[in-house]
């Protein structure tokens, strides 16, 4: 669906809004720091950012029970891409180096790699630098238009919101503040999923987080895409977020023991 939006915004000059379609709410696709000839898609969600997220739960979840990369994985790791969300294609560049450092080590010092697989690998190589060749003047004058040449909102926003969680009492900081950040007049999810848990539940927020040790067991690459998961704006009432956790447990040796 994103990929028929990105078509018809850039071939037709005519914007699919599917939220407008479906909840009569307008979408962000602007944003884009005044580069003309690009939009920030965002498919079905509000906010490019919003999609990104969510398809990375989705992705990483599609990994734990397959444990492979395979063409949907591809195609919905690159689908982020038309979004121009900042935490997108930070989180697109590390799993493209972890993908590859994998695929490397496989073939150079496992000697086995599978040919769906290997086809695989080249096959993203190849479309990675098709859209370098097709949109890398844009996509570099976006980059350097928002983030060097203008203050960011969000970098803003997310230090005032540092700020305000380490001005609270100390009760505060043991207990947390709860769900009532609201109350506060930010919103800190946009501080990262472990930060934003934190605040909520202080030190029970962080308890969560152990469940990175499973996968230090379970395989490198899940272990990176969980920590891409606890830094994303995902928060902890998304229900994605606990069926990707759940996953998690069923791959490790909890039930077992219990």
């Amino acid at each position: 669906t994103i990929a028929l939006q990105a078509y018809f915004i850039y071939f037709e000059n005519y914007h699919i809004n599917y939220l407008e379609m479906i909840m009569g709410r307008d979408q962000r696709i602007t944003g884009t720091a005044g580069v003309k000839g690009i939009f920030r898609l965002s498919d079905m969600y509000n906010e490019p950012g919003t999609y990104s997220v969510f398809m990375y739960a989705l992705l990483f979840s599609r990994y734990l029970l397959n444990k492979k990369i395979d063409l949907v994985f591809v195609i919905g790791l690159l689908s982020t891409l038309v979004t121009l969300s900042a935490q997108a294609y930070v989180s697109f560049f590390i799993i493209v180096l972890a993908m590859f450092a994998k695929f490397f080590f496989d073939v150079f010092f496992k000697f086995k790699v599978s040919k769906t697989t290997f086809s695989i690998n080249i096959i993203f190589i190849f479309i990675i630098f098709s859209v370098w060749l097709l949109f890398g003047e844009q996509i570099i004058a976006y980059i350097d238009a928002r983030f060097f040449q203008a203050t960011d909102a969000t970098f803003s926003h997310r230090t005032k919101a540092t700020n305000m969680i380490l001005s609270q009492s100390i009760f505060t900081l043991i207990v947390g503040i709860g769900f009532n950040y609201q109350g506060y007049g930010l919103t800190i999810t946009d501080l990262g999923l472990f930060l934003s848990s934190y605040a909520q539940f202080s030190i029970f927020g962080l308890l969560l987080f152990l469940l990175g040790y499973i996968l230090l067991k379970y395989d490198f690459l899940s272990l990176t895409m969980f920590i891409l998961m606890i830094l994303s704006k995902l928060s902890s009432i998304y229900p994605i977020l606990w069926i990707y956790f759940a996953l998690i447990v069923s791959k490790s040796n909890l039930f077992y023991l219990m």
